[in-house]
């Protein structure tokens, strides 16, 4: 009869398993409840460094939620901070609950092979649930000298520190990098450069860290801040056309065309596909007034993407400095098509009904604009053009002033108080 059925009593040998195997499995659900009680309780103020140590053992000995079975059906979640969770302080109610949910998942794992081998009387059953209670145990402990007594013996947790300093300062770094990357996202620009000043102190040769903090600057106006940073980047890889592309868009903001373009050289030569530095240098060419070249950088970037709808919009306004109005309404319409939100390619069509004199189409593309885009002074600004034209004066009036309040550009302002002076208004 298969031993797995049998009720006949158990070789001498087994009894041990038999006799202890329930027992010794509950003693390593409990340690393992401890472990993951003072795990996520006070032992997360301590070092990080023996944190990260003790967490990638544990990962790998038995996983951290969600990656268990039972931690899915549970349905436990690691909070938005990921691995910072593992280095912020902990609460003596959280290192409750894991204890609860880890002995949960053991006691759940184990409940059916418990009843089985009960009510079938099967040897072989209890001779594997007595292996398994002591591979259980072994585990359990390992977990717990590897997480725990590294972090309350301070020789031990120095000499962690003097052998295993640079990995660990490594991934934390890239940790505060992502975090950055989170808060960036989110807007908020000040915490993202914080984490990534953590970042390249922990890791100073970290050039993406640099590149994502000259992004973050350059995003706040902080133009020479970014260029810097770009810099420094590039110093450390000097192969990331990315930051060649950012810091060409610093320079261009500054008025450097010449270094801008030169940037966007360097990215193009590093990336040959790099559609959006084509984009940029297109419209750097526009700048300098070279519209056949700009146009031939345009038609480049549509090439390798032909869904981008900016390509088409920037080609749209190198035909209508070369008065090509047909050619430049197809791409706006295009650019329209690709990207239904685009306020500057309605604006700028717009312009171009305004520059062949239809008026009503202008007024409808202006309206647009301004509806996608509530704060496009430059909306207003030809707005009221065409409002005075049409004789509209108070409607006229209103968009200049629009222009006053949104625009601190000097040529705009400057446009809006001749405009008022022209109409009678203060």
């Amino acid at each position: 009869m298969d031993d797995h059925y049998s009720s006949e009593p158990l070789d001498a040998e087994d009894s041990f398993y038999t006799k202890y195997g329930c027992l010794i499995l509950i003693i390593a659900t409990v340690l393992f409840a401890i472990q993951r009680f003072l795990i996520f309780s006070f032992l997360g103020n301590l070092s990080s460094q023996a944190n990260s140590t003790a967490s990638a053992i544990l990962d790998f000995l038995f996983g951290e939620p969600p990656y268990s079975v039972f931690d899915v059906l549970l349905g436990f979640e690691i909070p938005d901070e990921g691995l910072f969770f593992l280095l912020q302080p902990r609460s003596w109610a959280l290192g409750l609950v894991q204890a609860i949910h880890w002995g949960l998942n053991i006691g759940l794992a184990m409940l059916p092979f418990w009843l089985f081998s009960q009510t079938k009387k099967s040897a072989g059953m209890r001779k594997w649930l007595g292996y398994s209670g002591c591979l259980a145990l072994v585990l359990v402990l390992l977990g717990l000298i590897f997480s725990v007594w590294p972090r309350l013996s301070e020789p031990v947790l120095e000499s962690l520190q003097s052998q295993t300093s640079s990995a660990p300062a490594q991934d934390d770094a890239e940790a505060y990098s992502f975090r950055g990357l989170a808060h960036y996202d989110k807007g908020d620009l000040d915490r993202a450069i914080a984490d990534y000043d953590k970042a390249i102190q922990l890791k100073p040769d970290f050039a993406e860290a640099y590149s994502f903090r000259g992004v973050a600057h350059y995003d706040k106006g902080n133009l020479d801040r970014a260029i810097a940073d770009y810099d420094k980047a590039i110093q450390l890889k000097p192969d990331l056309a990315a930051v060649y592309f950012f810091r060409g868009n610093a320079y261009y903001d500054k008025g450097d065309l010449n270094r801008a373009m030169a940037d966007y050289d360097k990215a193009i030569q590093l990336k040959p596909d790099y559609a959006e530095a084509y984009i940029r240098r297109g419209t750097a060419y526009l700048d300098k007034d070279d519209l056949d070249r700009a146009i031939a950088e345009f038609d480049k970037a549509m090439q390798l993407k032909p869904d981008y709808a900016e390509a088409y919009f920037s080609r749209g306004t190198a035909y209508i400095g070369k008065d090509e109005y047909d050619l430049a309404m197809a791409d706006y319409d295009k650019a329209i098509q690709l990207k239904p939100d685009f306020a500057e390619a309605y604006f700028f069509r717009g312009v171009a009904y305004f520059d062949i004199g239809d008026l009503d189409l202008a007024m409808a593309d202006y309206d647009k604009a301004i509806q996608l885009k509530p704060d496009y002074a430059w909306s207003y600004s030809f707005r009221g053009v065409t409002y005075k034209l049409r004789g509209e004066k108070e409607r006229a009036i209103a968009d200049f002033k629009k222009v006053l309040e949104l625009s601190n550009d000097p040529y705009w302002r400057q446009q809006a108080e001749e405009q008022l002076k022209s109409l009678g208004a203060r």
